[in-house]
């Protein structure tokens, strides 16, 4: 991922990222986050998203994930990670290998969390190859 997401990703995926100075739609997203508006962020992380935005989709599909500023809602975490993730979002990709290894919005499938993993591995996501160690060595 494009470090472009500092804290929004810390927080609600409890990960961290190098912090990075970066600039438009996802440091208004930032900043409207710190300050607790989860109402904004979404609306700013959905305008993005919407234009294609890969770390904006991501992001949204976290906190449709997570509950974070909205209900709760699976299926459209997925599809905003599966659209960032089409993009070759490695973040995303990573995101979906957990979903199918934990059944998190979907039914657990080890293979499909592998093939996300790989890809994820691929962008240099870190912890991606020790998730595919894991489950290639059944771990």
């Amino acid at each position: 991922m494009r470090n472009s997401t500092r804290l929004l990703i810390a927080v609600v995926l409890g990960c961290s990222t190098p912090a990075a100075a970066w600039a438009g739609p996802l440091e208004d997203a930032q900043a409207a986050y710190d300050r607790g508006d989860y109402a904004e962020t979404i609306r700013i992380l959905h305008a993005a998203a919407v234009q294609g935005d890969s770390d904006a989709q991501y992001l949204l599909g976290s906190m449709y994930g997570f509950g974070k500023g909205v209900t709760q809602d699976y299926a459209e975490g997925l599809r905003w990670l599966r659209l960032s993730a089409g993009q070759g979002n490695g973040e995303a990709e990573f995101a979906l290998g957990a979903s199918y290894e934990t059944g998190r919005g979907v039914a657990v499938d080890n293979a499909e969390a592998l093939r996300w993993y790989r890809l994820a591995a691929g962008h240099g996501v870190k912890n991606a190859a020790d998730a595919v160690a894991r489950l290639t060595n059944g771990n």
